[in-house]
């Protein structure tokens, strides 16, 4: 075994736990709606995609609010996901072998689940 291979995750556990009290002190201000060294900055874009939203952050969204907004962004990310795909041997810096893989190809990522289990081995041909 490599030391890099002992040593990656290390630093990585390293990382994690040094960036974990910083990152939620900060999550912990934002949530209770204290002032941030961020919101100077990103105050005004929030405040514009909410108006282009038409969304009121004052407000509770009611459930049949959240299932619409949780179906069309499913769908919407269904869209984008199949049109990446579709012209994915067009877009800069694509290696050659992959361009050749389409949406229907077996090694192409689905974009949402299928209702079915995938692994249909055959149960019934075996002896």
């Amino acid at each position: 075994m490599l030391l890099s291979d002992l040593l990656q995750p290390l630093v990585l556990l390293v990382a994690v736990v040094a960036l974990t009290p910083p990152l939620g002190a900060y999550m912990a201000r934002v949530m209770s709606g204290e002032r941030t060294f961020l919101q100077p900055v990103l105050g005004p874009v929030e405040r514009a995609v909410y108006r282009g939203l038409r969304l009121r952050p004052d407000r509770e969204q009611t459930w049949k609010a959240y299932a619409r907004s949780l179906l069309s962004f499913s769908l919407a990310s269904i869209v984008v996901l199949y049109a990446l795909q579709r012209v994915q041997g067009l877009l800069p810096l694509t290696p050659t072998a992959s361009a050749r893989s389409t949406p229907t190809s077996p090694s192409t990522p689905r974009s949402r689940s299928s209702p079915t289990p995938t692994g249909r081995t055959t149960w019934a041909s075996r002896p």
